[in-house]
């Protein structure tokens, strides 16, 4: 066993190796661009946290999904906290995390943790159409509008308010 291993089996070691993934968890949710996630297989544990840090994710009908940590006498990482509850709600992130139960892809769907679902055969072609459709798009407007979403997820009416106008500007000033 290698001496990096090693010390991930103690807490502190375990922790480390956690917080040099927040930047990674962050980069994606905070990326200026929309991330796309398309799941084939079994998307468990952190797998599932990486799916979640997409702004779209689409799944296989076979997919398969668990937040399995409670199997291993874990708790969630890969930003799960952060993002799912925001995706399903706290009671049904609560029943998930706390039962471990696997779900499929048509579940995952009817819960708002999938946006779409299709064939194996299709879903990463679906997923390639999307990135092409958004491609058009402007990056600017497409940016801005992530922010503001974002934000809105921290912030109160007012607040949020402000946003949209700083955000409407920026967007105003630009080609």
């Amino acid at each position: 066993r290698n001496s990096a291993a090693a010390g991930e089996a103690t807490a502190p070691g375990r922790r480390q190796r956690l917080v040099d993934l927040h930047d990674v968890v962050a980069s994606l949710v905070e990326f200026d661009r929309p991330v796309i996630a398309a799941v084939e297989g079994v998307a468990y544990g952190a797998g599932l946290g990486l799916a979640m840090t997409a702004d779209l994710v689409l799944a296989a009908d076979d997919a398969r999904f668990c937040m399995a940590f409670g199997r291993l006498g874990a708790v969630a990482d890969f930003g799960t906290f952060y993002t799912l509850p925001r995706l399903v709600g706290v009671q049904r992130a609560k029943e998930l995390l706390f039962s471990a139960r696997e779900f499929g892809a048509a579940e995952a769907r009817a819960m708002g943790l999938v946006l779409e679902t299709h064939p194996a055969s299709q879903v990463q072609e679906r997923a390639r159409a999307i990135a092409r459709c958004l491609a058009e798009a402007s990056p600017v407007a497409l940016s801005i509008t992530k922010r503001a979403l974002n934000a809105s997820l921290a912030n109160g009416l007012e607040a949020q308010l402000e946003v949209e106008a700083e955000l409407q500007a920026e967007a105003a000033a630009t080609a």
